[in-house]
């Protein structure tokens, strides 16, 4: 089963950083650079995996993911929120959504694949995270 990811993020860079990490895992990746895109795109795409960006126009990718939380569709849609930003990291510290990680910007492509591995192995079991490489990875992890 191919799985589908949706990056919220204006910055062309990080994008395209994002979609060759995502692609190399087998993912379908969508794109969307504003808060309101990003929240349409993902009600409509139903993606495995959000990837955030804690400033976009239009909102607050905190403001996109808590939006997200309260629609059925979308609410058990595991998040990654990232930025660069004291002041969202604070905000994101104080009052962090649901089945939601932080990752401080900048940041590398092997602490977002042991996310991603954390999230495969919660959706699907164990079994199924024995057959990926790498182990368990540490998280910092709050789930509301």
């Amino acid at each position: 089963m191919r799985h589908k990811a949706l990056i919220i993020d204006d910055n062309p860079v990080a994008v395209y950083f994002l979609e060759g990490v995502l692609t190399t895992q087998e993912y379908k990746v969508f794109t969307a650079g504003t808060a309101q895109l990003g929240a349409d795109l993902a009600q409509k795409a139903i993606p495995d995996l959000l990837l955030v960006q804690g400033k976009l126009p239009g909102g607050s990718g905190i403001a996109v993911i808590n939006h997200l939380r309260r629609k059925q569709a979308t609410r058990d849609i595991p998040a990654v929120y990232y930025t660069g930003s004291h002041k969202e990291k604070m905000r994101f510290r104080l009052n962090p959504p649901a089945n939601t990680w932080y990752l401080h910007s900048p940041w590398d492509a092997s602490r977002l694949l042991d996310i991603m591995r954390e999230e495969i192995c919660l959706q699907y079991g164990d079994e199924h995270y024995s057959n990926l490489p790498g182990g368990m990875p540490d998280l910092e992890r709050r789930i509301l």
